[in-house]
């Protein structure tokens, strides 16, 4: 490999981690929320049907968040994934082209 593309991966790499780093912010910021107090002050605000409206929709919205978590986790887990390929390219390069400098040099 070149210097170009070892350059180009790496870059990639950055760029990803950069994500990774971004998206585990967001996810940090979901787990913060705390629904349960919504539900408490909720309760306090309405009765009967109302209340049992306000609740179904804070359920849907609880709902919500834990699919995008679970989203924001798959992002994360493909990210690492194509630092890890990017980087055993990097290192493979790296590894084979000391490995012919050893078997070409004179020592």
């Amino acid at each position: 490999m070149g210097k170009k593309a070892d350059a180009a991966k790496q870059a990639k790499i950055d760029k990803l981690s950069a994500a990774i780093a971004k998206l585990r912010v967001n996810q940090e910021a979901i787990a913060a929320l705390d629904i349960s107090k919504l539900v408490t002050a909720g309760t306090k605000q309405w009765a009967g049907s109302q209340q049992m409206k306000f609740i179904d929709e804070l359920s849907d919205l609880q709902k919500a968040v834990g699919k995008i978590n679970t989203g924001i986790e798959k992002a994360i887990a493909d990210y690492q994934s194509k630092i890890d390929a990017l980087s055993a390219d990097l290192y493979a390069g790296a590894y084979s082209t000391v490995a012919k400098y050893e078997i070409d040099s004179p020592y």
